[in-house]
Formats: structure tokens, sequence, C-alpha cells
């Protein structure tokens, strides 16, 4: 295991990175205490392609977990003539 500290490391980040990718722990320190492991980069494994149209047909309800969206009453609350209704914790206009 190699341990510089964080100076150090950003002189001599070219041998600490080839440090690394052979296989060697390096931990950069900051005040003496371990900060940083320098890791070696890894390839992200690819995922399968996303299939298009696994939900073509089904409602919207249908693909949430929660079921249809629904507000608390108190904005869409409204009279049988469509004008809001009012409520007695609003405003009155």
């Amino acid at each position: 295991m190699v341990q510089v500290n964080m100076h150090e490391a950003k002189a001599q980040l070219s041998r600490l990175g080839e440090l690394a990718c052979k296989g060697e722990r390096v931990v950069i320190a900051k005040n003496g205490k371990p900060y940083l492991d320098l890791v070696p980069h890894q390839e992200e494994q690819r995922r399968e392609p996303r299939k298009l149209g696994v939900w073509k047909g089904e409602s919207e309800s249908a693909r949430t977990s929660s079921g249809p969206r629904t507000s608390c009453g108190r904005c869409s609350a409204r009279t049988s003539s469509g004008r809001p209704a009012r409520t007695s914790g609003g405003l009155s206009r």
C-alpha cells in the first residue's frame, strides 16, 4: 500500500496512476488521514437495449404503482355550474 499526502499526489499523479493500474493500493491522505483511494477505471457493463412499446395500450394508472393521481380537493372543488366552490380553509372571493 502506498499512502501520499495531497500535495505529493498532485506532483506524482502519473506515477501513482500507473501503480494503481498495476494493482497497487494507492491512498491519498489529507492532514495525515486517508482521504481518497486511487483506483483504476472499470468499464461499465452494458445493459440490454430497451424494448420499445412494452406499455403500448396500457393506461397511465396501470403503469404507476400508486394508481391514478388525485388532488387534495381544495383546488379542484367545483360547483355544478363549473365555478370554483368556496372552501372554509381558503380565501373568499
